[in-house]
Parts: C-alpha cells; sequence; structure tokens
C-alpha cells in the first residue's frame, strides 16, 4: 500500500504544481510565483541534497502551460492509487473476516475510490499552498466585509471541519471495504444500508483521523529537524523518510478497520 501510494505522491504533486501554475491569471503573478516557492521549498525539504532534478521539473510546470503533464499525472495518481487502494480492500476484508470479493468488483471500487481521492487530494493540495499566501485571517475578513464571523469560521471552525473530512474519508472506504451493512440484510450501496453501515464505521474512523495527525506531526517535525545543518539528517530523509511517512498512514487505515471488526463482533 505504501510503496504505491508513494508512487502516486509525486504525480498529484505534479499536477497541482501544473493547476497552480495555470492560475497566474486567476490569483495574480506575485501570489502564483509565492506558490511556486512553497512547493519548492516542501521538495527541497522533502528530498534535501537529492532534489535538484525534481525542482527543476517541478519549475518548469511554473514556467510553461503543459497541459499533456497535467494529464499524465492525475492518469500516473489514479492509476498508483487504484494499486494502493485494491491492497487495502484486500487487507481490510481479512480485517473484517470477510471472503475475498470478485477481483473485478474489487478492481471496480478501487477504480472510484481512487479516482475520488486523487481529485480531492489535487484539489486540497492547491487549498493548502494557496490559503496561507492569500493573507491572514483579519486581511481576508475586512475584504469581505465580515470580520468577526469570518474570523471565527476561518480560525476555530477550519481545524475541525478539515479532520471531519478526513474521518468521513476514511469511514467511507472502511465501510465500503466491509461490504457496509451485510449482517442486515441491507445492501451496502442502498440508503439504508449506507447509513446504518456508514456510522458502525465511525470509531475506525476517528482511530484512523488520530493516529493520521499524529504521524503527520511527527513528520513535519522531521522535516524541521532535516532542513538544519546536520547532515546525518539529509542522509537519511528523502524517499526513505516519506516511504515510512505513507507506511505508517496505511496502518492507520488498517488498525480502524481492527477496531471496527472488534467492536462488531462484541455486538453480535
Amino acid at each position: 500500500m505504501a510503496f504505491f501510494a508513494m508512487l502516486g505522491l509525486f504525480p498529484a504533486l505534479v499536477a497541482s504544481a501544473a493547476v497552480l501554475g495555470s492560475l497566474d491569471g486567476l490569483v495574480g503573478r506575485e501570489l502564483a510565483a509565492e506558490a511556486e516557492l512553497a512547493v519548492l521549498g516542501f521538495l527541497d525539504r522533502v528530498f534535501t541534497d537529492d532534489a535538484n532534478g525534481v525542482l527543476e521539473a517541478v519549475r518548469s510546470l511554473f514556467t510553461e502551460r503543459k497541459t499533456g503533464l497535467l494529464t499524465l499525472g492525475l492518469l500516473t495518481a489514479v492509476l498508483a492509487a487504484t494499486r494502493s487502494f485494491f491492497g487495502a480492500l484486500r487487507a481490510l476484508e481479512v480485517a473484517y473476516d470477510l471472503e475475498p470479493s470478485p477481483i473485478r468488483q474489487s478492481a471496480l471500487i478501487a477504480v472510484l475510490l481512487a479516482v475520488g481521492s486523487v481529485g480531492i487530494l489535487v484539489v486540497m493540495l492547491t487549498l493548502l499552498i494557496l490559503g496561507p499566501l492569500l493573507g491572514s485571517s483579519q486581511e481576508v475578513a475586512d475584504a469581505l466585509g465580515q470580520r468577526g464571523l469570518f474570523t471565527f469560521a476561518w480560525r476555530v471552525l477550519r481545524p475541525p471541519l478539515a479532520f471531519a473530512a478526513l474521518v468521513a474519508w476514511a469511514v467511507t472506504v472502511l465501510h465500503v471495504a466491509s461490504r457496509g451493512s451485510r449482517a442486515n440484510g441491507l445492501p451496502w450501496w442502498s440508503l439504508r444500508g449506507w447509513r446504518r453501515g456508514w456510522r458502525s464505521h465511525i470509531p475506525g474512523g476517528l482511530l484512523t483521523g488520530v493516529w493520521w495527525l499524529a504521524v503527520s506531526f511527527a513528520f513535519r517535525l522531521y522535516l524541521d529537524l532535516a532542513s538544519g545543518t546536520n547532515p546525518v539528517f539529509g542522509v537519511l530523509g528523502g524517499a526513505m523518510i516519506l516511504l515510512l511517512w505513507l507506511y505508517l498512514l496505511s496502518t492507520g487505515l488498517l488498525l480502524g478497520g481492527e477496531l471496527n471488526a472488534v467492536l462488531a463482533r462484541r455486538r453480535r
């Protein structure tokens, strides 16, 4: 799972860079230049001394509008994510003590999850990069004429809403992998089956979300340390730590499935 997730992460980032490079007419050339610096700075922190070739490739996406690379990046990300989700579905079937689904059915579900996830990932990466560059909450609120309301939403509601969206995505994957509420005699794709089955997977989704936050915080802490002058961190950084991060994220999804399976057995 982690290996194919890593294969799909860079194409998704390339697609995001291509999108950002084409937004200069919408957000302004100055903001597009700041977005370029943010993307290149992140890549430099992750890949350290090995980032030169990567930086040049991504920089060209900002200077030249290459729709072919955007399409190729999206397709590559979807293919890698499909393989990753296929492995996740198989692993979660083991956690839920289910017989393996037909390969075609699992492949179709994996493709649907991959397309949705890659689309969300590209949008989220774009917003995460552009968001801090749009100014502080006070500046945006003054521009909209809603200083109090927007400031409250920006500072207080944004973190829990982002976490809720993360948990909702994890619950959806866990629900689909478990085939919903089959024990109730309802097909998981029906409205009643979706509601009952989806709610029963919230505990695992919450565990997955908390796990992902903790792992991502540790990953960011490592990047802060590696960006210093210590050569040891620079050697150990790059692809290895990125692969470890994705591996731990995949583990969090499986732990959520195991928790839901244990709770389901206790309810029987």
